[in-house]
């Protein structure tokens, strides 16, 4: 009668280690997750910054936009857009600005256009897949205004989170087979 306490005494403790240790991963993960995001979008608005300030002591032409923005992330995944205050696209380093719709209504530019600073996490209905964004006020040298974004896609910022998770899971084995012994 004394082993079948015991068992059940240790199938209780273990049960009861698990749910600790499967919900204290599952918190840590949401707290990782929202503070990978939290960092890219603060990297995005960094950079976005940056490009700002090289736009703004720059003597670029309107017609010098596009290419602006494509040498600024050639060899990297960012995308990087200006937007002037009507809307219209002047440039993008991933999609023909001609053919791009109206960006007014995006919620990052209508920070920009407000002067403060914009992010969004959300749907790209150009590149058709989910981006992390960050938008800016910008000023040309030649005194033309306009909101500078630059965006990142979460496909991106999902490698970072499973590469985390694959360790966290791989330690969570671990300490479940130390939890046994």
């Amino acid at each position: 009668m004394k082993s079948k306490s015991t068992l059940f005494y240790y199938i209780v403790i273990f049960s009861i280690q698990s749910a600790a240790l499967i919900a204290t991963t599952l918190i840590s993960l949401r707290a990782i997750r929202n503070s990978i995001y939290s960092e890219t979008t603060s990297q995005l608005i960094t950079t976005a910054r940056l490009a700002a300030n090289s736009f703004r002591y720059s003597s670029m032409e309107e017609s010098d936009i596009q290419a602006f923005v494509s040498a600024a992330v050639e060899g990297t995944s960012l995308r990087m857009t200006v937007v002037f205050p009507d809307g219209r696209v002047a440039g993008d380093s991933h999609f023909e600005k001609d053919l791009m719709e109206n960006h007014g209504g995006r919620p990052e530019i209508i920070s920009g256009l407000s002067g403060g600073e914009g992010a969004a996490l959300r749907y790209s209905d150009t590149l058709k897949q989910f981006m992390a964004y960050a938008a800016v006020p910008a000023e040309g040298k030649n005194g033309y205004r306009a909101v500078l974004r630059v965006s990142l896609p979460l496909e991106e910022i999902k490698k970072i989170f499973t590469a985390v998770l694959t360790r966290i899971t791989a330690a969570g084995a671990v300490m479940l087979v130390f939890a046994l012994l």
